[in-house]
């Protein structure tokens, strides 16, 4: 309730700020932008993006299966926790280093010579995430604040970066995405080429 509260605060700071430095002509279309997500297409959003999320992990998973068994320091299905909120916060510094980790471990098991499988951007990828959601927090904070000393100018500046920052980091995360699919899925391709392969034992 008080998160809504501040929520609507925050919007109100917006528009009034924006009709301050731009007009009432920028005000109605900001509220028009808005009356538009509030019918509709903010599900159709977050659906899109839930079901890209889902066909990014299924890209995950399938090179994870590639592991050797007895080198998964995780089985595979557990990349689907991710797909949890929040929990996914502590989850990406669990499983993402894990697929890597046991991609690596089987490519020298069959002589190959790894890199890092992914693992340095599975990192940056998870702490993007906790920026992410500790920019959310902080900018609620601020703004609620600025409003209720009537402030609400800056309150909508506050929102504006916050909403800026939030989308930024997301393309952020998407690229850091693609890429730790690309290296999961080159490792999987070096493992299937390898077959049965294994090093003789030293």
């Amino acid at each position: 309730m008080i998160e809504n509260n501040v929520f609507i605060k925050g919007r109100i700071g917006m528009f009034l700020f924006l009709r301050n430095a731009d007009g009432q002509a920028c005000i109605e279309h900001v509220a028009l932008f808005g009356d538009m997500m509030g019918q509709g297409m903010m599900p159709v959003v977050w659906l899109a993006l839930v079901g890209l999320l889902v066909v990014a992990l299924w890209r995950i998973f399938d090179a994870a299966n590639a592991a050797s068994p007895e080198h998964r320091t995780m089985e595979p299905g557990m990349i689907w926790l991710l797909l949890i909120p929040v929990f996914q916060v502590y989850w990406n510094f669990r499983a993402l280093p894990e697929v890597s980790k046991s991609l690596a471990a089987t490519m020298r098991d069959k002589g190959l010579n790894p890199d890092d499988c992914g693992q340095g951007i599975g990192v940056v990828w998870s702490l993007l995430v906790v920026a992410i959601y500790i920019v959310h927090i902080i900018g609620w904070t601020i703004s609620g604040a600025l409003f209720s000393i009537g402030a609400a100018g800056l309150a909508g500046a506050a929102m504006i970066l916050l909403g800026l920052l939030v989308l930024l980091g997301w393309l952020a995360v998407c690229v850091c995405i693609v890429m730790y699919i690309v290296k999961v899925q080159a490792a999987k391709a070096k493992i299937l080429a390898a077959g049965n392969v294994s090093s003789p034992p030293a």
